[in-house]
């Protein structure tokens, strides 16, 4: 059909060719197709998948604590499936071994040493084993640390207005 100008009018030559059949469905197309689109979907995605470009790091549950207080350490960055140990001023004496998981990330308690003193003390993890290599990265490079600071607070002390 066209306009004329003044009203729709059948086109001749159209009604005297037959549609075409559409061309017939192969398997092989469908999942060719179905290949495709997963493919755009993943690669539509892929940028927006959470990432951590900085390299290692931990955080604490809390910036000061007494003795004795359980403490939450969060890290993430680390070489998948790594064994890490916490470090509590550079001594391992009742600090966690723990493992990283597939996506760097891990999560260890500890609890303040008995025989910390009031004031800043450094948390830091050191990677003890490289994990899965499957990332094509030399062993050599796979042992970062990351470390935290936590003070001490003496709750028998007696707080002072500033």
């Amino acid at each position: 059909m066209f306009w004329d100008g003044s009203r729709w009018v059948e086109d001749p030559l159209r009604q005297s060719l037959p549609t075409p059949p559409p061309p017939p469905r192969t398997r092989a197309r469908d999942w060719i197709s179905t290949g495709v689109m997963v493919f755009a979907l993943v690669a539509l995605t892929l940028p927006f998948a959470p990432t951590f470009a900085g390299g290692p790091a931990i955080w604490l549950s809390t910036e000061s604590a007494a003795v004795g207080t359980r403490i939450t350490v969060v890290g993430q960055g680390f070489p998948a499936l790594a064994s890490i140990q916490l470090h509590w001023n550079a001594a391992t004496s009742g600090m966690p071994t723990t493992s990283v998981k597939g996506d760097g990330g891990f999560r260890a308690r500890f609890i303040v040493p008995a025989d910390a003193v009031p004031g800043r003390h450094t948390v830091m993890v050191i990677v003890l084993s490289a994990g899965s290599l499957s990332s094509g990265v030399a062993p050599s490079s796979l042992a970062p640390s990351a470390a935290a600071t936590l003070t001490v607070v003496d709750l028998a002390a007696p707080v002072l207005p500033t």
